[in-house]
């Protein structure tokens, strides 16, 4: 983590870190592939690709995202984030935990980089659910959660409307802290 401290120590980045910052506990991400979304199958393709870490503020809030991956078998900082969608992502899994009752669940992010899509996943024993996170239709507004078959249906959507406009899908970013 020490690339996250090299981050926060700049004056720049360091304007929105609380005074008595924690980390949360890491939730897993899981990419989905351009290709598998078009064939409609993205969902159930999805690999493990990093993990997210929410910057705390005692019990007051959340300030920033903090996005490692592996690479080249060593977990670094790829990117730290602090804008609209961590404040909707805390806002889904705070969602999550209150439907879920007593229910075991697995929190997850799962991330279509080249769609331009990011939702919450949760996994319990009886039920999951698909809270779509960016792009968001209202800001900060929390949209209904989406079957499995809907989520994979709105991905492929997704991916055919790049298509047809003609758009490739955008480049896979290098797997290099810059």
């Amino acid at each position: 983590m020490e690339a996250a401290a090299d981050y926060l120590d700049d004056p720049i980045s360091a304007a929105w870190v609380p005074k008595n910052p924690s980390l949360s506990p890491g939730t897993r991400v899981f990419e989905v592939d351009f290709d598998a979304a078009v064939d409609g199958y993205g969902l159930r393709s999805a690999q493990p690709s990093g993990w997210r870490y929410f910057l705390l503020e005692g019990d007051s809030g959340v300030s920033a995202a903090i996005h490692v991956a592996a690479i080249e078998g060593t977990p670094r900082v790829t990117h730290v984030s602090h804008h609209d969608d961590v404040v909707r992502t805390v806002e889904a899994m705070t969602r999550v935990e209150d439907e879920s009752g007593d229910e075991e669940i697995e929190v997850r992010i799962l991330s279509a980089q080249e769609l331009y899509f990011e939702a919450l996943w949760a996994v319990g024993q009886t039920r999951a659910w698909l809270i779509p996170i960016e792009p968001a239709t209202t800001k900060h507004a929390l949209v209904p959660s989406m079957s499995e078959d809907a989520m994979e249906a709105y991905l492929a959507g997704l991916a055919a409307k790049r298509l047809a406009a003609g758009a490739a899908p955008p480049p896979t970013l290098p797997d290099t802290p810059s």
